[in-house]
């Protein structure tokens, strides 16, 4: 809990131990597997549940350059950016943090480790793959459909006799 204002966007993430990016996924997990003890490749293993680009129903994300060109004027102009510039200002400021973070990390490791993380995550795309938008079974889920696809993982792991828990 914050007790005081913060100054700047790059106050408040200095304010974390830890800031990700979801544009980034894999390098925010490589950040965040290093600030938590170098934790084993599993522990980081995911299945995507809600990608709206795997939806069927007709509800997918339409990106900005597909959008009506009105829609598209108003984003490009000078008052939405600054009307959002809280937004914009904290978004390049957790950007900031996580290159940051990288470079203290080492490009060789970081590279290596966002190389594995990548191999082990397609291993779960292919072995683990989840049914439609909100249409798989939850009995495989950590809670509703939310972590899903848990015994699968912990399957592949076992298969490449990787462990859940740092060494």
């Amino acid at each position: 809990i914050q007790r005081q204002a913060v100054a700047s966007a790059d106050d408040l993430v200095a304010s974390y131990d830890f800031v990700g990016v979801t544009e980034r996924m894999i390098e925010s997990l490589v950040v965040l597997k290093h600030k938590l003890g170098n934790l084993p490749v599993c522990s980081m293993l995911f299945s995507t549940a809600k990608n709206s680009s795997l939806r069927q129903d007709g509800f997918s994300h339409i990106p900005l350059a597909q959008q009506p060109r009105i829609v598209q004027r108003i984003v490009a102009s000078k008052e939405f950016r600054e009307n959002y510039s809280p937004d914009y200002d904290l978004y390049a400021a957790a950007n900031s943090a996580l290159d940051k973070a990288i470079v203290k990390i080492g490009t060789d490791k970081f590279k290596k480790d966002a190389a594995e993380l990548q191999y082990f995550l397609d291993e779960v795309s292919l072995s683990c793959r989840t049914l439609a938008f909100g249409a798989h079974d939850n009995s495989d889920c950590y809670w509703s459909d939310n972590g899903c696809n848990i015994n699968c993982i912990d399957n592949l792991c076992a298969r490449h006799g990787l462990g859940l828990l740092p060494q």
